[in-house]
């Protein structure tokens, strides 16, 4: 028994060195010993390793990571589409679905429920699973401009009008009586989010866009064209947050839907381009990339690293060709860490 007992402890303590080992080397530790070394160094040594420390700072705190060349993103999901056609978030999961599918994505989004891939001629919908369940084809004259999912049902905007289509009969109706088309009725773009609460359409073009509200529950509407200046949005529990404004005179807002109560968290002069997450945004203004969070905190980014997108309230940043998808709150504090040793404005 006293044997038994010895072997016992020394595999646990084999096994607490192995985990400290893998803790030390982990890109989180290695991240940090970079860090120390820099702020240890002195003269034109330092400026040598800033790559170096801000490439390991992608890989320490990214939740995962894509290829840029083989990437579809949008505000709810991104997709691999190197291999198989793959969710890598908000989940993991490969989609049973052939190359005609995988080549003719311009809508995308998914649920605990479900998956829906589509384009201006229909959409599949696939199970937790990833396995395909239900295929639509818009008719001869109709074209889908927006899909997202609510629940297991799918929610689309199409000649203007917003439809739903049930999971249980596939029956197709109307969301709401109204229609919904662009401040520019020929040419535009839109995009639909979905929380547990609200369906948010973005509809427009070139500056000028409209964005409706929904109760979720029961699709009736509740705001109808509110002016926004870009598809750039976002939506977290009851506030909606957008652009308004022209040039010189920006701002993003946030809006309390219950209450139709609008503020403004930001006005800017001068912007180039501009990401909104759940959390708050970041803002390309010359040279500089500014990340900023509703509260104000706010930190400078390498000049080197290209922000392609944000999905819900993750930052997809390039770098050499490859996306990493970090969360904006841990972006956001570990930047004002970083920033106290290395200044990037």
């Amino acid at each position: 028994m006293k044997i038994i007992k010895k072997t016992i402890a020394v595999l646990i303590a084999v096994i607490i060195l192995l985990i400290g080992l893998s803790c030390l080397n982990s890109p989180k530790s290695v991240y940090e010993r970079m860090l120390r070394k820099y702020d240890a160094e002195k003269g034109d040594d330092k400026s040598d390793n800033i790559t170096q420390i801000t490439n390991m700072f992608l890989i320490a705190f990214s939740k995962t990571t894509v290829n840029y060349e083989h990437i579809f993103f949008n505000k709810s999901i991104v997709i691999s589409l190197r291999d198989n056609i793959e969710v890598v978030y908000p989940e993991k999961i490969i989609l049973q679905g052939d190359e005609s599918i995988k080549e003719n994505i311009s809508f995308a989004d998914m649920n605990k429920d479900s998956i829906v891939l589509g384009n201006n001629k229909g959409f599949c919908i696939f199970n937790d699973d990833g396995n395909p369940y239900t295929i639509y084809k818009s008719e001869k004259k109709e074209r889908i401009d927006a899909i997202a999912l609510k629940g297991k049902d799918v929610v689309y905007l199409s000649n203007s009008k917003m439809f739903k289509m049930s999971h249980e009969d596939k029956e197709i109706t109307r969301m709401d009586s109204g229609e919904y088309s662009s401040p520019y009725k020929k040419y535009f773009k839109s995009s639909i989010l979905v929380n547990d609460q609200f369906i948010v359409l973005n509809i427009g073009i070139a500056g000028s866009y409209y964005i409706s509200v929904f109760d979720a529950s029961g699709g009736n509407s509740l705001m109808k064209n509110i002016s926004a200046s870009s598809l750039e949005f976002n939506m977290k529990d009851i506030n909606l947050l957008y652009v308004r404004g022209a040039t010189g005179k920006w701002s993003v807002e946030k809006y309390e839907i219950p209450i139709k109560k609008r503020d403004s968290i930001k006005n800017m002069a001068w912007i180039n381009n501009i990401f909104i997450a759940e959390d708050g945004f970041i803002v390309m203004q010359d040279k500089n990339c500014i990340i900023e969070g509703i509260n104000g905190d706010k930190g400078y980014l390498p000049h080197d690293w290209n922000i392609i997108g944000i999905c819900r309230n993750m930052v997809l940043i390039e770098y050499g060709n490859v996306v990493y998808l970090i969360d904006f709150p841990v972006l956001l504090n570990k930047i004002i860490e970083l920033n106290k040793k290395i200044d990037f404005k």
